[in-house]
Formats: C-alpha cells, sequence, structure tokens
C-alpha cells in the first residue's frame, strides 16, 4: 500500500481498495491492463494503416461493436475494419 500511495496515483482509502482488489481477483489486474494494451496496439495498427483517414470515432466504434470476445476475435474485427477502410475509403464502417 506504501508503494501504491508514493506513485501519487492512489490515496490511502485508493490503496487499499486495489489491494484487497488484487488480493481477491489477483488475474483481473492482468486481463484489464493485457485488454488495454491490446487496444492500445490496433489504434496504432489503425492509425499506421489508415494516416489521415483514421477517425478515432470509427474505431471506439468498431472496438466496441463486438461486446466481449476474446482478443484474438477483437483483433480480427477491427483489422477486417481496417482493411475496409484502406479498400473502400473512410466511408466504408
Amino acid at each position: 500500500m506504501a508503494y501504491l500511495v508514493a506513485t501519487g496515483r492512489f490515496d490511502e482509502r485508493g490503496a487499499e481498495a486495489t489491494v484487497d482488489r488484487i488480493a481477491t481477483m489477483p488475474g483481473q489486474l492482468t486481463a484489464y491492463d493485457s485488454g488495454g494494451l491490446e487496444i492500445v496496439a490496433l489504434r496504432t495498427e489503425a492509425e499506421e494503416a489508415l494516416g489521415s483517414r483514421f477517425d478515432i470515432r470509427q474505431f471506439h466504434q468498431r472496438v466496441l461493436e463486438p461486446g466481449v470476445v476474446p482478443m484474438q476475435e477483437l483483433r480480427n474485427h477491427v483489422r477486417r475494419w481496417i482493411d475496409s477502410q484502406q479498400a473502400h475509403g473512410s466511408d466504408a464502417h
């Protein structure tokens, strides 16, 4: 808890709640961060592939569209969208 408070990201109460969460669901934090890293990587991939045609609102829609799915399915879904944007221009959804 002292480390969490020292980082400046948590007050004492927040640090205690975080430690309790990690203790009761140790895999949750790892899964959450893994998903976040995947979404950031997909965004970077889309930005590089689409350049000035990249639209953050469309990207967010594609990420949220399939609901709760395995990361591989999300990756496939977003990559299909990138491919359609490249093939048909920025109006393709």
